[in-house]
């Protein structure tokens, strides 16, 4: 056992030491939430997994003076843009039968440094720092099927709902902006552009916090996607992907999510559950849209490489991962992704 330890313990020293720079920033996975982490194992007829696993998202940062350059780049004039956030995911899943499981994920996100820049009635251009907004995002279910298949190959179907039941923001909800402007939510003053026609009192007007900032989507999704894998005696390769159908709120719909990734996964020694697993990930985000009118400064795909360790003794699981970006293609006036880290736990009762 201590032989053991001490190998992760050099692995996850390894992991950290080429990632550590990549927890200086951090962002949502994605909009509202983000997207369930598939895990691997199959349950056995009446067990129950518990697993709670933490994602971390780096983005790239904008100056303070690239706003009004990035807003004019913009048709809606607003941005969003994160320094800091955590996306804490909580999963049961239950064995119903030797092909089928159940399986249950609640979410946790938590931002700070949540900048919004936007121009108001009068002109202005403001940019509303929040210290911190956090809750509980929307819960999903997803059921997993096994279907006929090899030893060594093994394929499932999973498919779902995510219910809009976490915190998200509501037209009923909406203030005067002056209270935006507040001690709770303070503002940059020197950003200020004066047009011909201001309004009379820009402070008063109603302000509704942006959906896509909010743990929650307030709307109904339907989830789908897959998962192949190939296991041998010392290696295993899996293929999964998961595609997110979002659904309307208050004529507001966040873009559809496709999520896919293929790993390679080695086991180091025999009497060491120590694997090492390397692959390619690849997310694609359709544009949010209002009144069916896509934002500019949303949707896009991304590719990544990826590679990390996992430990598994008796039951209990630890992997350590991290996603690296190879390749990007977004609108120019939205952050980019540089790179996600995941950390999870799983043990099966």
């Amino acid at each position: 056992m201590k032989k053991i330890c001490h190998s992760f313990l050099i692995w996850i020293s390894i992991f950290i030491a080429f990632t550590t720079p990549l927890f200086a920033e951090h962002g949502p996975l994605s909009t509202a939430g983000g997207v369930p982490t598939l895990l691997l194992q199959d349950l056995k007829p009446g067990r129950l997994r518990a697993a709670s696993s933490i994602t971390f998202t780096h983005y790239n940062s904008f100056a303070e003076n690239d706003l009004p350059r990035l807003l004019s780049e913009n048709p809606q004039n607003h941005l969003v843009l994160l320094d800091q956030a955590l996306l804490w995911q909580n999963e049961i899943g239950w064995a119903v039968m030797e092909i089928l499981s159940l399986h249950f994920w609640l979410p946790y996100y938590r931002a700070l440094e949540l900048k919004e820049a936007f121009y108001d009635s009068g002109g202005n251009l403001r940019l509303l720092r929040t210290a911190s907004l956090s809750g509980v995002g929307d819960p999903s279910f997803m059921l997993r099927i096994l279907m006929p298949s090899w030893d060594a190959l093994r394929i499932r179907i999973q498919t779902g709902l995510k219910l809009p039941l976490g915190k998200t923001s509501s037209r009923k909800e909406a203030k005067p902006l002056a209270e935006f402007l507040s001690a709770r939510v303070s503002h940059s003053p020197h950003l200020h552009v004066v047009q011909d026609s201001p309004s009379a009192n820009p402070l008063g007007d109603l302000y509704q916090r942006d959906p896509s900032v909010m743990p929650g989507s307030g709307s109904l999704d339907f989830l789908f996607g897959y998962l192949i894998s190939y296991t041998l005696a010392r290696q295993e390769m899996w293929v999964e992907a998961l595609f997110y159908r979002r659904g309307v709120y208050e004529d507001y719909q966040l873009g559809h999510l496709l999520q896919s990734r293929i790993i390679y996964r080695h086991l180091l020694t025999p009497e060491t559950p120590l694997y090492a697993q390397v692959g390619l990930s690849y997310l694609w985000r359709a544009a949010h849209r209002f009144r069916a009118e896509p934002f500019a400064n949303s949707g896009g795909e991304t590719w990544f490489v990826l590679w990390g360790v996992c430990f598994s003794i008796t039951g209990i699981s630890l992997s350590l991962e991290h996603e690296l970006v190879a390749f990007q293609e977004i609108p120019r006036a939205q952050q980019g992704l540089l790179g996600k880290t995941y950390l999870s736990l799983a043990y099966v009762f």
